[in-house]
């Protein structure tokens, strides 16, 4: 199973997700960046007050980028 790391970037900072996950494949891990970018879509943050401005950047085990995905794209998923 790969392990993932779902990041967020938003306006120049870059929020790192430490513990990243362990996902079977690549489908099931562009899946899971649209399901996490939906969700937080719908949580109050005063660290990120629009979530629409930001993108998924997921990472595998050796830090490469392999998915950017920005929040409206998720949207238009729903």
């Amino acid at each position: 199973m790969a392990h993932y790391h779902l990041n967020i970037r938003y306006r120049g900072r870059f929020y790192r997700d430490e513990e990243g996950e362990g996902i079977p494949g690549e489908i099931e891990m562009k899946v899971r960046a649209v399901q996490t970018a939906q969700d937080l879509i719908g949580t109050p943050s005063y660290t990120i007050p629009d979530w629409l401005d930001c993108t998924l950047e997921v990472t595998n085990e050796a830090g490469e980028t392999v998915l950017i995905l920005p929040f409206t794209e998720a949207v238009e998923e729903v």
